[in-house]
């Protein structure tokens, strides 16, 4: 096993916050975990170059839910973009670009851990204490994207 760990993170694309989260050693490839990040109610799921031909993994298949979302996986930097009548190329940058968009959503989650709550370097303690901490630091990252958009924190008595 690897000397660190990486965490993967689902986040929803409209209100920003975290669904779930899931750690593996840092030697293990990104779509290894992904299955564990896509909810019951999912859709759609967006996903950087990392996950390419995450459709055709046996976790997905096996899964009668997870066989019908929709996977807008970004591709890679170097593929080259068909030509096409009518600026084709300009309208495939076009659709990568508005995936990359929503991707990156969480992006701002990893820099509220990273930066606001100083989990930048990490003793290594295993990747289950490990994670448990960063279960504590995503609920704070919750609260602290729900209090910067103006939310309540208090539940309305009703």
């Amino acid at each position: 096993m690897a000397f660190g760990m990486k965490l993967h993170a689902g986040v929803d694309a409209g209100s920003g916050h975290i669904t779930g989260l899931a750690a593996g050693p840092a030697n293990e490839h990104d779509i290894s975990r992904a299955a564990e990040l896509i909810r019951p109610d999912d859709e759609v799921f967006y996903g950087d170059a990392g996950y390419t031909g995450l459709e055709k993994r046996p976790e997905i298949q096996g899964d009668a839910h997870k066989r019908l979302i929709d996977y807008r996986i970004n591709r890679r930097p170097g593929q080259v973009y068909r030509k096409a009548e009518n600026n084709g190329q300009y309208w495939e940058r076009a659709i990568e670009r508005q995936k990359s968009a929503v991707r990156s959503k969480v992006e701002f989650v990893f820099r509220f851990i990273k930066v606001q709550c100083g989990y930048k370097k990490t003793v290594y303690r295993g990747i289950a204490k490990n994670l448990n901490r960063l279960y504590t630091l995503a609920a704070s990252a919750n609260l602290y994207a729900s209090a910067r958009a103006g939310r309540s924190l208090i539940p309305i008595q009703g």
